[in-house]
């Protein structure tokens, strides 16, 4: 229950990803009186809901969620608390479709349309997660990827990250990933920056 319109879409996607089921209330005070498993909500939802005394009325556990922790509180829900290793793929094209796993948990796919804006957001996921290692995968060729490389780093000089070239080869074919659950992965692109995530390569920093 989330009434940050933003936040709710950041929520969606991840949910979406992870294979997370939820249900949105119709109705904030009705509805919630009868939850008895878990809440996800936002301050201003909970301010709302505060003022009619139904959170202390609540039985179900309550996570409160923002911008700064959206990716942990819902990885939380399933168990998990700590990250070991955030691992980022990424496929070059006109767009660069990148693919996000916390240890072996696919949490965010998509693109981004510049190098700067995919530290951003990876700056966004570290933050939140704050993981023991950020590895960085990007799928290269013979003629292609060395050059993104090189953009690439003048962002990452001041991060603590590990940097894998990784031959792309085969891997726009369908992934098999156990993990990928209720997300379907159409897109040759961003399946192929799952598969380099998850491939070895050759490590440059």
């Amino acid at each position: 229950m989330i009434c940050d319109p933003r936040l709710m879409r950041k929520f969606v996607k991840i949910a979406k990803t992870i294979g997370l089921s939820y249900e949105v209330p119709t109705d904030l005070d009705l509805s919630l009186k009868h939850v008895s498993n878990l809440v996800i909500i936002d301050e201003e939802c909970r301010a709302y809901i505060s003022l009619r005394k139904v959170l202390e009325e609540l039985k179900a556990e309550v996570f409160v969620v923002n911008e700064g922790n959206i990716a942990s509180q819902t990885l939380k829900i399933l168990g998990k608390d700590r990250v070991e290793v955030l691992t980022l793929g990424i496929d070059l094209g006109s767009r660069l479709a990148y693919a996000i796993f916390a240890d072996d948990m696919l949490i965010d796919v998509g693109f981004t349309e510049s190098p700067k804006e995919l530290m951003i957001r990876l700056d966004e996921i570290t933050s939140d997660l704050k993981p023991l290692k950020t590895v960085v995968k990007v799928g290269v060729t013979e003629s292609r990827g060395l050059e993104f490389v090189n953009d690439l780093l003048k962002f990452m000089s001041m991060k603590d990250l590990q940097v894998f070239l990784v031959d792309e080869s085969n891997t726009s074919r369908e992934t098999t990933s156990y993990y990928i659950k209720a997300y379907d992965v159409r897109d040759k692109d961003l399946r192929a920056a799952i598969n380099i995530a998850l491939k070895e390569g050759f490590r440059l920093t």
